[in-house]
């Protein structure tokens, strides 16, 4: 349904703490704390950023947990990869497309 709102151009404003749907549905994410905007750009970049997630008392989403952690055997991995397509991309680059 979202994204035939979306193809109709219509805009779509959800209030969730779900990150994992906010990443599968939207490219532009608002973030909020104290009444105050405290982010807005595309999702992958909003919830990159550490002091978002903290002051908006987010979970990490599962694929950045995931990247984070082969960040220590892949240093290429990025900062802002949220979803699993991306990641796979990335670890298909630096594999050398193995």
């Amino acid at each position: 349904m979202l994204a035939e709102m979306n193809k109709r151009g219509r805009t779509v404003v959800v209030v969730t703490h779900d990150i994992e749907f906010v990443i599968e549905n939207f490219p532009r994410t608002v973030a909020m704390a104290d009444g105050q905007i405290i982010a807005d750009g595309s999702t992958s970049m909003v919830l990159s950023n550490d002091e978002v997630i903290e002051r908006c008392a987010l979970a990490l989403p599962q694929m950045t947990l995931a990247a984070r952690a082969m960040r220590n055997v892949f240093p290429e991995v990025g900062q802002r990869l949220t979803l699993l397509s991306e990641l796979e991309e990335t670890i298909m680059g630096i594999l050398g497309g193995a």
